[in-house]
């Protein structure tokens, strides 16, 4: 998992073609313009999710990992807890993975990571997490979710 400020964004250049050109993105006028919905950037392999929600509280929450996409999840205002915890946590799992959606579901963990509006998160297949939490109480967020398609 990498968390940092977009404004840092130029330190993970390399890291993976689709990482970088993910956070290019991110850093665009066109992307901070964009109402919510699903958009390709480059076509399956790049896709663009705006998001604008209420966060939830904690038993509402949603742990997940995923096998062939990484999500870059940028938080552009308010302030999100997202749960984390590592495949080594051995988290007990929910749902099987899903070939279709690709995605496995867990039983909730307990660390949390609190972020501001301008922080991204990167989540390996490695990574679960819980997105869209609230610190304390439900409060607006947006936030545009990457997803890039990958052999990881």
């Amino acid at each position: 998992m990498i968390v940092d400020l977009l404004s840092h964004a130029a330190s993970y250049r390399g890291i993976h073609p689709g990482i970088q050109r993910a956070l290019e993105f991110l850093a665009t006028e066109e992307c901070q313009a964009l109402p919510p919905g699903r958009y390709e950037i480059d076509g399956k392999e790049l896709v663009a999710i705006v998001e604008e929600y209420l966060t939830k509280l904690a038993p509402q929450a949603v742990w997940e990992s995923h096998r062939r996409h990484v999500d870059v999840q940028y938080v552009a205002s308010g302030t999100e807890a997202f749960g984390v915890a590592n495949s080594l946590d051995a988290l007990p799992v929910k749902m099987p993975y899903s070939e279709e959606r690709d995605v496995t579901f867990y039983e909730p963990g307990h660390q949390r990571l609190v972020v501001t509006a301008g922080t991204f998160l990167v989540f390996f297949p490695q990574d679960i997490h819980a997105p869209g939490l609230a610190v304390s109480e439900p409060s607006p967020v947006r936030k545009v979710v990457m997803k890039v398609r990958g052999d990881w």
